[in-house]
């Protein structure tokens, strides 16, 4: 018969060796090295990604929808849209033309079954002779539209500019704090994080001798603004904006140095925008986007140096190019704008079509 101490020896070893096991082998939630595939020839101005996976990209003013992660698309809406909102459960919206219109009469189209139907808001009157700039749809149903540029001269009326709520889609409209007669003023981009609970957008004056523009955010999805600090990259505008898990916002965006010109880079908020800070990331190019991921790393491209990614915070960026073409001489031969992140994948918008790349943990 076998002792008391050696019946329990060998599970007990067998433990250790486990354990130890277990720690040089990869869980499913560690994150995947990003390599990148080749999806699809599209080249897209923009993109929003659904809870669901669903892709939604503007191209050359017409909307289109991918069910297949980019792989395919089909046209789901056909005209001169510059902005798109994506809500959930196949909620969206975007903006066109008035046909026939002389100046830049804009309207606004909303679709609830991904693209397959829409309904043209009956109210544009905030919407005569301006720019629509930018366009937020909540999770909660409520759509934010900014506008901007010079009203046009003539009889017809003049409308407000700056940003505009509803909550029926576009059926009726409401006045914000950041709404102005000033025709000079109004909005030049929006950044929505958290489902649209938090929203900042950049207000603009333009003036014959200097612009004069600031940051607004809101906290209660478009209520109530308030202005923030100046920002470092004041003078130029961020491309893109992006919170992690841990809740600091990262901003594409580019500074001002005297005698220099700009010089571009990534920075970081923990206190919703009130204060920033320049992490370590500079290049010679334009930052183009930024993108937090679910697993806490954050991603940012700039252009032909391609795509590069930070897991502390800032601090050491790492590139992150692998699948992407390169050139006889060792170089990007793909310009990398803009990064989208989705349900197990990251989408990559460049000048020679969609790539992406798969995410762990989903």
């Amino acid at each position: 018969m076998k002792s008391r101490d050696a019946r329990y020896t060998f599970p007990w070893a067998l433990l250790i060796i486990s354990l130890v096991a277990a720690c040089d082998t990869a869980t499913p939630d560690d994150p995947l090295p990003i390599v990148w595939e080749y999806a699809s020839t599209i080249e897209l101005e923009s993109l929003r990604v659904s809870e669901g996976g669903e892709l939604f990209g503007n191209r050359r003013g017409s909307i289109s929808w991918s069910s297949n992660n980019g792989s395919s698309w089909v046209e789901v809406f056909e005209g001169r849209a510059s902005v798109l909102g994506l809500g959930v459960g196949g909620t969206i919206c975007t903006n066109d033309s008035e046909p026939g219109a002389l100046f830049r009469d804009a309207v606004i189209y909303c679709s609830t079954d991904a693209g397959a139907t829409w309904s043209r808001a009956p109210d544009n009157s905030n919407f005569l002779g301006v720019d629509i700039t930018a366009m937020e749809l909540r999770d909660d149903g409520q759509l934010l539209v900014g506008t901007s540029g010079r009203v046009h001269q003539g009889g017809q009326a003049k409308p407000k500019r700056g940003l505009f709520v509803s909550s029926d889609l576009g059926q009726t409209w409401q006045e914000t704090s950041l709404t102005t007669d000033d025709p000079l003023a109004g909005i030049e981009a929006s950044y929505s994080m958290d489902g649209g609970d938090l929203l900042v957008v950049r207000y603009q004056r333009l003036a014959i001798t200097d612009n004069i523009a600031g940051y607004f955010r809101s906290i209660d999805g478009g209520q109530t603004w308030e202005g923030l600090p100046k920002p470092p990259f004041d003078q130029f505008l961020v491309q893109a904006m992006s919170r992690s898990r841990d809740g600091a916002i990262y901003a594409a965006g580019a500074e001002a140095f005297p005698g220099v010109g700009r010089v571009d880079g990534v920075y970081s908020s923990v206190d919703l925008g009130e204060s920033w800070t320049r992490t370590s990331f500079r290049s010679d190019r334009e930052v183009l986007g930024a993108t937090a991921l679910p697993d806490g790393r954050v991603i940012v491209s700039a252009g032909f140096d391609g795509v590069f990614v930070s897991d502390d915070h800032g601090s050491i960026w790492q590139a992150t190019n692998e699948g992407l073409p390169v050139s006889s001489i060792g170089t990007l031969d793909v310009s990398v704008r803009q990064l989208f992140a989705g349900p197990g994948f990251l989408f990559a918008l460049t000048d020679q079509g969609l790539y992406r790349a798969r995410l762990g943990g989903e």
